[in-house]
């Protein structure tokens, strides 16, 4: 999980990271939310107390903000070059 300002818009990044042929480089599941998501609900999110989950499977990877899901990431797909698999 990441926050970052993208072309000025406060944006949450729920990230899933593995391996590629090129060592010190990742393969990326990104997905990008807008801080307004949250604060168009509630204009005071930003100052309140937040619940972050991953559920974590033997088929996905699943990122949740305040039982909000995010990204979900088959296991299926996070497979290194070598054949292995960092998730399972």
């Amino acid at each position: 999980m990441e926050f970052f300002r993208i072309k000025g818009v406060p944006t949450i990044l729920a990230n899933v990271a593995w391996g590629t042929e090129k060592q010190g480089v990742a393969k990326w599941n990104t997905q990008r939310i807008p801080f307004s998501k949250f604060t168009d609900k509630a204009p005071n999110w930003a100052g309140k107390y937040h619940i972050w989950r991953l559920d974590w499977d033997e088929q996905a990877l699943d990122i949740y903000l305040d039982d909000v899901l995010l990204n979900t990431t088959p296991l299926a797909k996070t497979i290194n070059p070598d054949g292995s698999n960092p998730f399972t």
